[in-house]
């Protein structure tokens, strides 16, 4: 977390952290080991979770939920 906020990303939650090493990581492995728990947490590239949350965010479909998004929408019409 640390890393991520020195690099600007201050609004990254452990949850989302979490999730993205659960979702992407950890979900076709069975049974893993704390060791690679560790490994895989300390290893977590900006890059890779910047990315995997731009592609679940398409996913969802809900791009213009937020009261910015709907703000910026009703300034261009």
């Amino acid at each position: 977390m640390e890393e991520f906020h020195l690099l600007g990303y201050d609004k990254i939650t452990e949850d989302e952290l979490w999730n993205f090493l659960k979702d992407k990581k950890w979900n076709k492995i069975d049974g893993v080991k704390i060791h690679r728990l560790a490994e895989d947490i300390l290893s977590v590239k900006v890059n890779d979770f910047m990315n995997y949350t731009t592609i679940e965010t398409y996913k969802t479909g809900n791009w213009f939920d937020s009261e910015e998004a709907q703000k910026l929408l009703k300034d261009l019409i």
